[in-house]
């Protein structure tokens, strides 16, 4: 990003990132929100003071599996439905998001994936499936393999997961990867192998699951949120 700013403080038409994520969040009216904040934690608390939510502290950069877990320390509540959004991905529509939900809810899985069809998936994880379609595993960027590169479907980085399955599964994880993190991907392995019920849900547009990772990709912003008529 060319900056020491956090990237959910980067602001796309004035706005922070977050700010289109918590939107979202709250048109999709949820019971909780729980945001996990590290670096500048005072400054995304205070962009975020007028949304009701909670906060917890990932004081060292453990990955997203971790994340997830200092998340769920925070809910008591042992059934239901729980989103995992990420705070760069300001391009979601609350309409997707909510037939993600509806589709996770009624389709009975333990855990739907948000995936799309992109040209360039560098960068992503793969959506790896069984010989009978059904997802098998996600695979991040650096651990594929040749033929994994090549696929064209990718993991968003948002899912809904059933409470109860994520909260058995999450405490697995290990940081035997490349980047000695503990991926929240991996717990869609674990739940494949555990014989849970995997889905996806692919939004219906593809930029819908950017992130901002760059200063040209915050520039391009602007137009991708007028087109996808988000924060209007």
């Amino acid at each position: 990003m060319k900056s020491n700013l956090a990237k959910v403080l980067h602001t796309i038409a004035g706005r922070p990132l977050i700010h289109y994520v918590m939107d979202c969040v709250m048109d999709v009216g949820f019971d909780r929100s729980v945001v996990v904040i590290g670096f500048q934690k005072s400054m995304v608390r205070d962009v975020l003071k007028d949304y009701p939510v909670e906060f917890v502290e990932q004081d060292e950069q453990g990955g997203t599996g971790h994340a997830v877990q200092l998340a769920l320390r925070q809910i008591r509540e042992t059934e239901g439905a729980v989103a995992v959004l990420s705070g760069d991905s300001p391009f979601l529509r609350s309409s997707t998001l909510k037939s993600l939900m509806t589709n996770h809810i009624s389709s009975g899985c333990d855990c739907t994936v948000l995936t799309a069809a992109v040209d360039d998936p560098e960068g992503y994880g793969r959506i790896v499936r069984d010989p009978a379609g059904g997802i098998l595993a996600i695979v991040e960027d650096v651990d594929c393999t040749d033929a994994q590169r090549r696929l064209r479907e990718v993991n968003s980085g948002m899912y809904c997961f059933r409470l109860s399955s994520l909260v058995s599964c999450i405490e697995l994880l290990r940081s035997d990867n490349l980047q000695d993190e503990l991926y929240l991907t991996d717990v869609v392995r674990i739940m494949y192998s555990t014989g849970m019920k995997l889905g996806t849900f692919q939004a219906p547009d593809w930029r819908e699951i950017l992130g901002i990772n760059t200063v040209e990709q915050l520039k391009q912003g602007q137009e991708i949120l007028r087109d996808l008529n988000v924060g209007h």
